[in-house]
């Protein structure tokens, strides 16, 4: 008795995972690229800075006090601001697809391209090296020495 009953089981969990299988299959196809990169991103496991706290074993004073710093260098953008940053990567995305496929390579746009890009990233990076400034600033002693060991380790790394 117990046989039949676990064999028809058996074929009743085959049959029935036959017909979930190639709707979640199916499901899986019909996600957008968008919601696909946005599922990447929440994965993604953060590196650099955040690696290297989470090895300084904080306090919960201190890890107050970084989540603090990092509000006060993150920009706070309303809807208006969002939508017309995007519009201005999107127009420069423009430049360069029109730069790019031009019968002829004009320098000077190319160069104006360049010096906005680096100008952006210049200020990009000044913010963070503040950021990253204060945070040290707030570490202990011992935490200094770590913290320096570290970045003298990724330092060797990247050589």
């Amino acid at each position: 008795m117990k046989t039949p009953l676990s064999i028809a089981t058996a074929i009743a969990l085959v049959v029935g995972t036959s017909f979930v299988l190639p709707v979640s299959a199916e499901n899986t196809q019909t996600e957008t690229a968008q919601e696909m990169k946005m599922e990447k991103r929440k994965h993604h496991k953060r590196g650099g800075m955040h690696k290297m706290l989470r090895k300084l074993d904080l306090t919960e004073e201190q890890k107050t006090q970084v989540k603090t710093i990092v509000q006060k260098y993150k920009p706070e953008m309303t809807d208006a601001e969002r939508e017309a940053k995007k519009a201005d990567k999107q127009a420069r995305k423009q430049e360069v697809i029109a730069l790019v496929t031009a019968p002829q390579f004009d320098e000077s746009q190319a160069q104006a391209i360049v010096e906005a890009g680096q100008a952006n990233h210049q200020q990009k990076m000044l913010d963070q090296l503040r950021m990253q400034n204060e945070i040290y600033q707030i570490l202990d002693s011992d935490q200094q020495a770590k913290f320096q060991e570290m970045l003298e380790r990724g330092k060797k790394r990247r050589r």
